[in-house]
């Protein structure tokens, strides 16, 4: 069980500080809206990388949360998206394997990172060594959370998705892009 985490509560849109921390209040959820698309950046020799200016419209001032994703690439959370995935996860069933592993390596690259003057997070040589994160850095929007990519390995997932869209979008139950 999680310990519960207080804060000050404020009208959407205004910045709020408590505990010497600085966060925006959202009226969505922490839900990352106006970054679409993908954005590239590249790192430093410091594992910094400078986050999408839309992105960091988002989620204001507040800290970020990387941890492992699918794919080899990085998962990136609000504060508040975080703790929404890891209510899935501590509901996921403990005597299953496969969800205890999900939940092992979720869990064990995990951190939180601030940002910087410069709009720059750190991404910690674990994570970057996980993701083959070296120079080059792609963010992506997937629905409501945001993928971090080395451009090689979003280049060459992009190429083999590309080929296989028309096939898998067939096969998908349901019309997925009904306007």
């Amino acid at each position: 069980m999680s310990a519960l985490k207080w804060r000050s509560v404020g009208k959407a849109g205004r910045t709020i500080s408590a505990s010497g921390r600085r966060w925006r209040i959202r009226g969505d959820g922490g839900h990352v809206t106006s970054f679409k698309g993908e954005a590239r950046h590249s790192l430093d020799a410091k594992g910094r990388v400078i986050m999408p200016k839309k992105l960091r419209e988002d989620i204001g001032e507040q800290s970020v949360i990387l941890t492992k994703g699918i794919d080899r690439c990085l998962f990136l959370f609000t504060p508040e998206q975080y703790e929404q995935v890891e209510t899935s996860l501590q509901d996921a069933l403990v005597p299953d394997p496969k969800a205890r592993a999900i939940q092992r390596s979720f869990y064990a690259g995990v951190t939180e990172s601030e940002l910087d003057a410069q709009g720059r997070i750190t991404i910690p040589p674990v994570l970057r060594a996980y993701a083959a994160l070296d120079r080059d850095v792609v963010f992506v929007r997937v629905s409501r959370r945001v993928e971090v990519w080395s451009e090689e390995r979003w280049r060459e997932y992009q190429e083999s998705a590309d080929r296989a869209f028309s096939e898998m979008s067939e096969e998908i139950p349901g019309a997925i892009f009904k306007v």
